[in-house]
């Protein structure tokens, strides 16, 4: 069994993750949905002082320790972290599981880095978790498992059409690579588990016994923002794949009908534009012509 603690985005409460709880509780699983202050549910609650994003980072840290629900008021924490959805995840002594949450929670809103063996023994949950219905990916960055819900039909035809245009230009820049949507990327150096939304890597990876694609067979990387997490294509996943090494990340935004290509050592080169430029991403040339935006 694992302890989860559930930890909504903006203007969402506990109850949000209703699906996701009754899945993991089904399959034995100890399950904590965290509301913070002053949202859904707890919307009548105030804070000394108004409610801000500091507010919230107590109310994370806090029900971690006391095992999620109504949070309470407790110390500043010194930074903050806001993905959405997350899970943290512990062993299964009561005591041990407060104390850890508190560790995983701690560690995550100071940006420490993660041990090997905490990174492995994350993964050997990822790898257990039940198929809960609304779930699309997993994937595990600052010492989280991050579940997230299923992509709308404008993401998933974004992904699509770029990759379309990708393969169709692979043949005669790389011969033997394809844009593929679906594998994992994962660096246990940096102890991270993504799930791209595309690739392009060598055919023959998938050949291989490894569960997941390797950062140095990966020529690019594109995401398609979500609504409800933004801020981890535009921030986390920019940190992580620019350490990871991959050459090109392209961002697809349908919110605003926007993107952006990184490249260069770093991603010091960023190169804005909207839907309807053919943009250069690296050796290939995409037509963001046919992407559309959210309704």
């Amino acid at each position: 069994m694992a302890a989860f603690v559930l930890i909504p985005g903006a203007l969402h409460g506990g109850r949000w993750y209703r699906p996701i709880t009754e899945g993991l509780r089904a399959a034995g699983h100890e399950v904590h949905p965290v509301t913070p202050t002053g949202v859904s549910e707890r919307g009548h609650v105030g804070a000394a002082g108004g409610i801000d994003l500091d507010t919230h980072v107590r109310d994370g840290v806090v029900g971690a320790a006391a095992g999620g629900g109504a949070a309470t008021p407790s110390p500043p924490a010194t930074t903050s972290s806001t993905r959405s959805p997350r899970s943290s995840s512990s062993s299964s002594s009561p005591r041990q599981v407060r104390n850890a949450r508190l560790s995983v929670a701690v560690a995550t809103l100071r940006n420490m880095s993660i041990d090997p063996a905490a990174y492995a023994r994350l993964r050997e949950i990822a790898g257990q978790l039940p198929q809960v219905p609304g779930i699309g990916k997993i994937e595990i960055a600052d010492g989280e498992i991050v579940m997230m819900m299923s992509p709308v039909k404008r993401h998933e035809l974004a992904v699509l059409r770029i990759a379309r245009q990708l393969n169709a230009q692979l043949p005669t820049t790389h011969p033997d690579h394809i844009a593929y949507h679906g594998a994992d990327l994962e660096d246990t150096g940096l102890g991270r588990l993504r799930n791209p939304d595309l690739m392009v890597f060598p055919e023959a990876t998938l050949e291989g016994e490894q569960s997941a694609v390797l950062p140095h067979e990966v020529l690019l990387v594109v995401e398609v923002v979500s609504k409800s997490n933004p801020e981890n294509d535009y921030r986390d996943k920019v940190h992580d794949y620019a350490a990871m090494g991959i050459p090109f990340y392209l961002i697809i935004d349908p919110r605003t009908g926007t993107g952006i290509v990184h490249s260069e050592l770093g991603y010091t080169n960023r190169e804005k534009f909207v839907f309807g430029d053919e943009i250069a991403v690296g050796p290939w040339t995409i037509d963001t012509g046919g992407l559309l935006t959210y309704a």
